[in-house]
């Protein structure tokens, strides 16, 4: 099935982008890897009269850290971020994530902006993003501004950003500090070019002396039309005990707080207690993690020679 496009332009610079958009009122769209967009145009499920690239833009390219934030382009590549030092330093999470989606080639296609535009519930960069609480710098004509990535959800491939007429340029998070953990866990029947039947991503921050939970972020998909922010086990376990045990309590609730469906990919039944199987393995390898770096943390001892 061909493409009917009748015009494709490729942008050097985000106002020139912008323009185009504007000229052709709602008839163009962005395109970058395409790896989701040229499917849907195929099958219809998306119209559009012109694409406009937004790959040469260098300024969708960069990715750097400048102290508070570290920022990825929007036309970065999962490859790009899962083989990057600063994303492996900053936040392994996110590297961990980007390298598990799909396979080699789409990796080395697919942009971090599009996973995130294209709304998919269990969209892998985009998960762990959501559990960073990293926004997005959404542009227009009218204005540029800055949203947390889990608002942008409106339901399953349905996104707070038009794409025809708005841009997103570049995604920013701070670092994952000092007595923090994370982990992110993947449920498919392969382990690429596979949806996930069930994936989940955490992070736990400990208290100064490592005994406690402080903070908490639990992101789980695809168990609604949005990726699910476990809230409520989040509340549950701020203030416990850092502990297998602890994780084992809370996480029980996670079969009533999930509502998946039932699909070609397993059963609603299968999928609950699965999600709840991965958040506690997601929570105990972020724990294990949060503990090593306290480990690392702690002052060696010092012997003070006087003469």
């Amino acid at each position: 099935m061909s493409l009917k496009i009748k015009d494709y332009y490729v942008a050097k610079t985000i106002d020139e982008c912008l323009e185009i958009l504007q000229s052709h009122e709602g008839r163009a769209r962005v395109i970058a890897g395409g790896t989701d967009l040229v499917l849907d145009l195929k099958n219809k499920k998306k119209e559009t009269d012109v694409l406009v690239d937004i790959t040469r833009i260098a300024a969708l390219r960069e990715l750097r850290y400048d102290d508070p934030y570290v920022y990825v382009g929007a036309a970065v590549t999962h490859a790009e971020i899962a083989k990057s030092p600063i994303i492996q330093k900053y936040a392994p999470l996110l590297s961990k994530a980007c390298g598990m989606m799909g396979s080699p080639q789409i990796r080395n296609i697919a942009t971090i902006g599009g996973n995130i535009v294209n709304a998919m519930p269990a969209a892998d960069g985009a998960l762990a993003l959501c559990t960073m609480g990293a926004e997005v710098q959404i542009w227009s004509k009218r204005e540029a501004r800055w949203e947390k990535i889990e608002d942008l959800y409106l339901g399953v491939g349905r996104s707070k950003v038009n794409p025809t007429n708005e841009l997103v340029t570049k995604i920013r998070f701070r670092p994952l500090g000092g007595k923090t953990g994370f982990s992110y866990q993947r449920l498919a029947r392969r382990k690429a070019l596979s949806l996930p039947i069930v994936n989940v991503a955490a992070i736990v921050q400990l208290d100064p002396l490592c005994t406690t939970f402080e903070r908490v972020s639990i992101f789980i998909a695809p168990v609604s039309p949005v990726p699910l922010r476990a809230r409520e086990l989040e509340n549950k376990l701020c203030g416990m005990a850092a502990s297998e045990t602890s994780i084992k309590q809370a996480s029980a609730i996670v079969r009533e707080i999930v509502n998946p469906r039932d699909s070609l990919r397993g059963s609603a039944a299968y999928k609950r207690e699965m999600a709840k199987v991965l958040v506690q393995r997601a929570l105990t390898e972020a724990l294990r993690v949060a503990k090593n770096r306290c480990k690392d943390e702690k002052p060696r001892n010092i012997t003070t020679r006087h003469s």
